[in-house]
């Protein structure tokens, strides 16, 4: 038969699974990220930081206070 809805239930599952790699990465770095920003540091300097230490962000590129804002908003910081 015919399923209806399915590409959106796909859709909303893939969503669901991205955002879960994007909380686990957050985690991992959360170690890094959290004394920073209990330090009372900007969010470009953490990026400074994570980048100087050859951190990458999840496409490899090199962190910027916008992905690290996303980062910190992930993890409740």
């Amino acid at each position: 038969g015919v399923k209806l809805g399915g590409r959106r239930e796909e859709a909303v599952k893939a969503a669901h699974e991205r955002k879960g790699e994007a909380l686990e990465r957050a985690e991992a770095l959360r170690g890094l990220i959290a004394p920073l920003v209990d330090a009372g540091q900007s969010r470009r300097a953490i990026a400074a930081a994570l980048n100087d230490a050859g951190h990458r962000s999840e496409r490899g590129s090199l962190w910027n206070h916008k992905t690290i804002g996303r980062v910190i908003e992930r993890l409740g910081l």
